[in-house]
């Protein structure tokens, strides 16, 4: 019967290969220093927070959601907030700057006005300035008459037109 040969140490994988003391240190070392982390990372974007209400012709509207989008130059996130029994509403984290501002499933009498103002180009506008608690009131009838006297010609406009 033959002995079984035994030819030295089994070679290690690359992945086994002890590595020095001295590397150890010097990637740790690396990993404390300060680097590049407030190019590379993210960006706090500035916010507010805005308290208000909701009315139709100055009764509260009683459910839905008032939403904040920044627009104009304005950087932040979408926030959407429940609009109360009362019509109020309170929303933190909101872009600071011009924000659009839409208003979803509100119980309004006018299909039109839901419609308008329910839109993702609503031509409701407010500007958030920093810090604070900014209140804000938002008029469904007075917004969508404000909405429908945009659309009609100046008649300074129309009077410049007419004259040749």
């Amino acid at each position: 019967m033959s002995q079984p040969h035994d030819s030295g140490p089994v070679p290690r994988s690359s992945s086994e290969i002890p590595i020095s003391r001295g590397v150890w240190l010097a990637a740790l070392a690396l990993a404390w220093l300060p680097g590049c982390r407030e190019e590379l990372g993210p960006e706090t974007l500035p916010v507010a927070s805005v308290r208000g209400q909701v009315t139709e012709g100055g009764k509260p509207v009683s459910r839905g959601w008032i939403e904040f989008y920044p627009v104009d130059g304005a950087l932040g996130n979408l926030r959407s907030i429940r609009i109360g029994p009362d019509g109020r509403f309170a929303a933190h984290g909101v872009a600071v700057g011009r924000n659009l501002v839409r208003l979803v499933n509100m119980p309004v009498s006018s299909l039109a006005v839901r419609q308008i103002l329910g839109a993702f180009h609503s031509p409701i506008r407010r500007n958030i300035p920093p810090g604070g608690n900014q209140a804000i009131q938002v008029d469904v009838i007075d917004e969508f008459m404000s909405y429908q006297r945009s659309l009609m010609p100046s008649t300074e406009a129309g009077a410049a037109g007419i004259r040749r």
